[in-house]
């Protein structure tokens, strides 16, 4: 199943025991903080509004986008503040990206947070 992740930066307590041979689908909605065009690197953090903001560096992702390059380029998420869906797998090292979309600023609003965090926080019934 994949699991909602509002806060990227904590990934690593969030899933404690993934591995490379045992990852995890998630699906995070964050915040574009820069590009790095040499490195085809997005730094990512959460969305302030979400979770609070706060651009140190151990909240910020390195997310390495090369293999959907093409891709993300033909739709302007690069941009420094645009809100992003990145869904992929967490091997408990890094993120590998599947797919990239800009979210839609017209259906985020406060009331549409409030339930993406409640999700967020519900536990498997499993």
């Amino acid at each position: 199943m994949t699991k909602l992740i509002l806060n990227p930066g904590d990934l690593s307590s969030i899933f404690p025991d993934i591995s490379i041979s045992n990852p995890q689908r998630i699906r995070i909605l964050c915040q574009v903080i820069k590009y790095i065009p040499n490195e085809s690197c997005l730094i990512i953090d959460k969305i302030p509004t979400v979770a609070e903001s706060s651009t140190n560096k151990e909240s910020l992702v390195k997310i390495d986008v090369f293999d959907i390059l093409e891709d993300i380029l033909s739709i302007e998420i690069i941009n420094k503040g645009t809100i992003i869906n990145i869904d992929g797998y967490y091997d408990g090292e890094k993120i590998q990206p599947i797919d990239i979309y800009e979210i839609n600023g017209i259906n985020f609003t406060i009331e549409n947070i409030e339930i993406l965090n409640q999700l967020n926080q519900m536990k498997s019934l499993t």
